[in-house]
């Protein structure tokens, strides 16, 4: 069986052979369906990088570490090329349809499907935790917890809002995704759940108090200005 070729990426010696790139973007290799392990080259030490398929024609990027250019890996922060892999599949592997193996990072998917039968289990409803998913796009539903953003969820907000989706029903759909974290962020997510709290949409009651009061600041036209004094003559 012939060897498999060494990948440039191997050792910090053949990673600094790399001329650094003017638009400073990745060199990718491939991992496997869907992934590719990038690394940066800097005038510094390099850095780690997982591009991967949200299984839609989409896909999403992460720095994962600093390359051991001129550290000792550590194995968390400080990654060799070994443990780069590592870890980009660990990450990955959080896209599985199938039933969640704790071990494996929590896609949004699966936390909300999670959510779903804690809610079925109290004899709750359990409509709004499936009618979220359809206003969720599929590159942010397939992402594990620990990789989505609070500036992603604003930016989702603003997105919907701008479609035409109704205020209202952002905020219900950001209430199901806080309580989705309230039973999973403590070990899964950097987003605590307050801060799933601020990613709010103005209510139509303060809309429409402020459409109120900008057609009555113009029905009543510029304030009365004191007449000026006639110049002596």
């Amino acid at each position: 069986m012939p060897r498999k070729a060494r990948s440039s990426f191997e050792t910090a010696s053949a990673r600094l052979k790399l001329p650094i790139k003017e638009n400073k973007k990745p060199y990718w290799e491939r991992l496997g369906p869907g992934l590719s392990l990038g690394y940066r080259r800097n005038d510094h030490a390099g850095s780690w990088s997982i591009r991967a398929g949200d299984g839609a024609g989409g896909e999403w990027l992460k720095r994962i570490g600093t390359a051991d250019d001129y550290e000792t890996a550590n194995s968390k922060d400080v990654l060799n090329y070994e443990q780069a892999v590592a870890e980009a599949r660990r990450l990955y592997r959080g896209k599985s349809d199938t039933e969640h193996d704790p071990s494996k990072p929590l896609t949004l998917d699966e936390a909300l499907k999670l959510y779903e039968a804690d809610l079925a289990a109290r004899s709750a409803l359990t409509f709004n935790a499936r009618l979220v998913r359809h206003h969720l796009t599929p590159a942010l539903l397939s992402k594990p917890l620990a990789l989505i953003t609070t500036a992603e969820l604003k930016a989702w907000r603003d997105r919907v809002l701008a479609k035409g989706l109704q205020p209202s029903s952002v905020n219900r759909i950001r209430n199901v995704f806080r309580a989705a974290l309230e039973l999973f962020a403590p070990s899964r997510s950097h987003i605590r759940p307050n801060d799933a709290a601020r990613i709010t949409a103005p209510s139509g009651r303060s809309a429409r108090r402020g459409r109120r009061s900008r057609r009555a600041r113009c029905a009543a036209g510029p304030r009365d200005r004191a007449p000026t004094p006639a110049r002596p003559r």
